[in-house]
């Protein structure tokens, strides 16, 4: 079995920035599946990408791929509270990514509201416009809320460094 590919992920939380504020390493093996670099079952999070890959020597860093910012989570939020179609793909990633995040640490089952994003993913890969998933959904608040809650529980289980 070849080592698994390290893809940098960064993650953008604050709107008044172009880039994104913490990066990790995310590895996917040749069956598909995914992981990310913990230390402790806690997500480790850096300020650069260089500063991330030191922390993952030697776990796959042989197929290292950088990626741009993939879980852009202020874009994907502001285009849910504006409803902006036009941003699905945004949100449809940081959606995904946050799931992906949460079920590697065990905590998806932890989210009350995990039934809404199920759902809004769910249409949003049938290709339902976004302004008509936040209304059936309940309204941008209905939305947002297990978004920020994904997010809180994400940074509950990780560890930043500097």
């Amino acid at each position: 079995m070849s080592e698994p590919t390290a893809y940098v992920i960064g993650l953008r939380a604050d709107p008044r920035t172009d880039v994104a504020e913490w990066y990790t390493l995310w590895f996917e093996d040749e069956l598909g599946r995914n992981t990310v670099l913990t230390r402790d079952d806690r997500v480790l999070w850096g300020l650069s990408p260089e500063r991330i890959a030191a922390f993952g020597e030697g776990r796959g860093l042989a197929n290292r791929e950088e990626l741009p910012t993939v879980c852009d989570a202020a874009a994907a939020l502001y285009a849910v509270t504006s409803g902006d179609d036009g941003q699905e793909d945004i949100v449809l990633d940081t959606l995904n990514l946050l799931d992906d995040m949460l079920v590697t640490l065990g905590q998806r089952a932890a989210l009350p509201d995990v039934v809404v994003l199920d759902r809004m993913v769910k249409a949003l890969t049938e290709g339902e416009r976004l302004r008509s998933v936040v209304a059936s959904a309940g309204g941008a608040e209905a939305v947002t809320n297990p978004i920020f809650g994904s997010l809180g529980r994400l940074f509950a289980f990780s560890t930043f460094i500097v």
